[in-house]
């Protein structure tokens, strides 16, 4: 539904209106991780596949937008002195998919970005915690999940085909993690799980 609203606004103009009621705005195009496998499936919110944005950055090219360095469009804004169809690409987290898909694909088109680092994990050198815990949650094809003396759950076995049950094992293990483990000991609950949940 939203692709066909998306195409009946492209063909009556209005894509074309915004772009011109907008020329003289700057764009800000924030991006977070780059899929390596199927994490676009499971976050498409938060991932997205190399083909993907690499048609971005090709239509950005196609359409004479004016990519800029984040810190040049900020000063050019102020001053005044943005170019028409101005943009700045940024991304934020750090993900290692930046580095191996993002800013190639950046470098094959010539276009500058801003990267935010969460620099905690960088530290640490350890996954997101909730993050890592929805993936395993998600890609899991097992139907049970036995537990063992865990301070976050009462069962001992979680039916992983009831979606709520699932659900309410998930967020009881995160809130419970965040709020009472260290970083070392949220890893060995993501290694646990992980070793549950195949």
């Amino acid at each position: 539904l939203k692709l066909a609203v998306y195409a009946l606004c492209r063909a009556v103009g209005l894509f074309r209106l915004a772009a011109w009621w907008t020329r003289d705005t700057l764009k800000i195009l924030c991006y977070h991780g780059f899929a390596l496998a199927d994490e676009a499936r499971f976050r498409p919110k938060l991932f997205i596949t190399p083909a993907v944005f690499e048609q971005r950055l090709a239509t950005l090219r196609r359409y004479g937008v004016r990519v800029l360095g984040l810190d040049d469009a900020v000063e050019r804004l102020y001053a005044g002195t943005l170019p028409p169809r101005a943009a700045t690409i940024t991304i934020d987290d750090g993900f290692h998919s930046v580095r191996t898909l993002a800013a190639p694909a950046l470098a094959r088109h010539g276009l500058p970005a801003t990267v935010y680092v969460t620099t905690y994990y960088v530290d640490k050198g350890t996954p997101i915690f909730r993050l890592v815990l929805q993936y395993m949650f998600w890609k899991t094809r097992r139907r049970e999940l036995r537990l063992s003396n865990v301070a976050w759950s009462p069962d001992a076995v979680i039916d992983l085909t009831d979606a709520d049950a699932r659900e309410r094992a998930l967020w009881a293990c995160i809130d419970h993690c965040e709020a009472h483990c260290s970083e070392d000991e949220r890893v060995a609950v993501c290694e646990q799980l992980g070793a549950g949940l195949d």
